[in-house]
């Protein structure tokens, strides 16, 4: 009765931070992603003078899930053509792109995100900012 007493306080004690861990694993897996695609869309600005997608009216979104959809494997397979690059569809995290030419300033912007805390300030995105002239911006 003891070591079963023991082994449930270990247990209890020990899931909160196999949690933590695994969401800040998320979190790496983020970032690891994000800087992916930020220098996939500098290479594809630098080779036709304007971000993906070219459209600024479009917003591409990938929502998390375990099997993808006819529509999100559409999306991946257009990322893949223009951006030569794969994302690894998520359980957890979404995806989101978005270009502008706003006084004909072009930007693109990337912003990744969960349903829960990501990083250990308690942020639970990660947004890119590009700007045509190569500026990256991280908040």
């Amino acid at each position: 009765m003891v070591v079963v007493g023991l082994l449930s306080s270990l247990a209890l004690t020990a899931l909160p931070a196999y949690r933590t861990y695994q969401q800040r694993a998320y979190g790496s897996q983020a970032i690891a992603i994000g800087k992916r695609l930020y220098e996939a869309e500098i290479i594809h600005y630098l080779e036709n003078d304007q971000f993906y997608p070219v459209d600024s009216s479009k917003t591409i979104f990938i929502p998390p899930g375990v099997s993808p959809t006819a529509v999100t494997q559409q999306v991946l397979q257009e990322i893949k053509d223009n951006l030569d690059i794969s994302i690894p569809l998520s359980r957890h995290l979404f995806y989101q792109i978005n270009t502008g030419d706003a006084n004909a300033d072009q930007w693109c912007q990337i912003r990744i995100w969960g349903p829960f805390s990501l990083f250990k300030t308690g942020r639970n995105d990660l947004n890119y900012s590009i700007s045509k002239d190569g500026k990256i911006t991280v908040f």
